[in-house]
Parts: structure tokens; C-alpha cells; sequence
């Protein structure tokens, strides 16, 4: 196990979000997470922008 971000926050972002996961199997799922990574890109916060980075890393998309 690792630790990926450790840091305090003054609010959420998105207030009304409920935690989940999913799991991707195929191509479309990949796309589909990668669509919604180019729109959560609006929200111009630089943490929220780290965390995309981070995961397009995992995924190995650029």
C-alpha cells in the first residue's frame, strides 16, 4: 500500500459527491474515464489538475 495524496483541505469541491469505485475492463470504459478527466479539467483547481495527472499516469494516457 502507498500513500497518494496527504494534505488538508478548506472545503470539498463537489459538495453532493458520494464516494465510489469502478472497475475498468475495456476500451470503452477507458474512454469514457478519459472523456471525463478532459471535462473535469474546467474546474481549474490545481488540486483537482494533480489528480488527473496522477491518474492519467496509472492509466498510461497522456
Amino acid at each position: 500500500m502507498f500513500e497518494v495524496i496527504n494534505t488538508s483541505l478548506e472545503g470539498r469541491i463537489f459538495e453532493d459527491y458520494n464516494f465510489g469505485f469502478t472497475i475498468i475492463n475495456n476500451k470503452q470504459g477507458a474512454a469514457n474515464l478519459n472523456a471525463y478527466l478532459e471535462w473535469l479539467k474546467n474546474v481549474e483547481n490545481i488540486m483537482v489538475n494533480r489528480i488527473i495527472t496522477m491518474v492519467k499516469g496509472f492509466i498510461g494516457n497522456k
